[in-house]
């Protein structure tokens, strides 16, 4: 959409140009009852049991250290793109700008690199419900949720004392014309730059924080202890209580995987990663350090990384098993 359209007008940064041509129709499916009234999703270990249907009223249990619960009363539907490759010269062109962006040119970059994401599909409801738990192997009891549809805005959940819990419902009459615009899932490429591209669109900061995927040699040791003594490295002791602080710092396999792909072709500019690519490789589980190395193993293992059309255009990764 151009920078004057209604629904950004105003908010747009001066350099803003819209993918040409737009996206047509065609080139977008839709499914209005993807997921059908009435759908539970929970996550492993989570017991269900259902009470009636209408209105929809169930109970949830579970001893799991952690889970998380997604109800949707009236369903939801679902839009993607049928291929993402218009997209790549586009971001190639514009994600060092949009890096500058989102960080306010600043020489201080609150948005790292890996961070941002083009959102190719996604799932909207018209009401959800969501509850989510974590660390409960230190309490006495298990977790004992249940949910009972209300109207308007009334809290649909109960026994709810160790559990986040969040829900929308429409109000009073606007629940049966309610359209489904409550975004409950989506579907990115993970865009990350080349350190020289990153390099030229924001200024260095003064120290680095260096993510180690696996032990390091005695020269890399040796490097970093070079590199701490002359302050452009942080000491774990220094590093410690600034990734313990009270930010959340927001993580998943595919900026690890973008690292890998970058550092194998040093002279491209920009990666890009679909969620698909980890997601159909999760085996489940804790999200321990063995357990994302052992999956990004897995994905190295079934992708290639593929250049297209040389620097024009971003790298991605190819399924080895599938023709091109």
């Amino acid at each position: 959409m151009p920078a004057v359209d209604p629904i950004h007008a105003g908010y747009t940064p001066t350099e803003f140009k819209p993918i040409e041509p737009p996206l047509d129709d065609s080139e977008i499916t839709f499914i209005a009852d993807h997921f059908k009234p009435g759908t539970i999703i929970a996550s492993e270990g989570i017991k269900v049991v259902k009470h009636s249907t209408e209105p929809l009223d169930a109970s949830f249990y579970s001893k799991k250290r952690e889970g998380g619960i997604l109800i949707l009363p009236r369903g939801a539907s679902r839009q993607d793109m049928t291929a993402t490759d218009r997209l790549y010269e586009y971001v190639q062109r514009n994600a060092p700008h949009w890096y500058q962006v989102v960080n306010g040119y600043s020489d201080y970059a609150m948005r790292p690199n890996g961070s941002l994401v083009i959102v190719t599909g996604c799932d909207k409801a018209a009401d959800y419900a969501n509850a989510s738990f974590s660390n409960t192997e230190d309490k006495s009891h298990r977790i004992s949720l249940r949910y009972t549809w209300k109207p308007n805005y009334d809290l649909p959940w109960t026994r709810h004392d160790h559990a986040d819990v969040h829900w929308f419902q429409p109000y009073g009459d606007d629940i049966i014309s309610a359209s489904p615009n409550q975004c409950v899932f989506v579907r990115t490429l993970r865009v990350s730059l080349s350190s020289i591209s990153w390099a030229k669109a924001l200024p260095p900061t003064s120290r680095f924080v260096s993510f180690i995927v696996k032990e390091r040699s005695q020269l890399q040791r040796f490097q970093d202890i070079i590199a701490a003594w002359r302050k452009t490295r942080y000491r774990e002791k220094e590093l410690h209580p600034k990734i313990h602080a009270d930010c959340k710092y927001y993580f998943e396999p595919n900026i690890i995987i973008a690292q890998f792909m970058l550092c194998q072709f040093p002279n491209a500019n920009a990666s890009l990663v679909d969620d698909l690519v980890w997601c159909s490789r999760a085996q489940g589980g804790l999200g321990t350090a063995s357990n994302i190395i052992a999956l990004v193993n897995r994905v190295l293992d079934a992708y290639e990384v593929v250049e297209n059309r040389g620097k024009s255009f971003p790298l991605c990764l190819h399924n080895k098993f599938l023709k091109p």
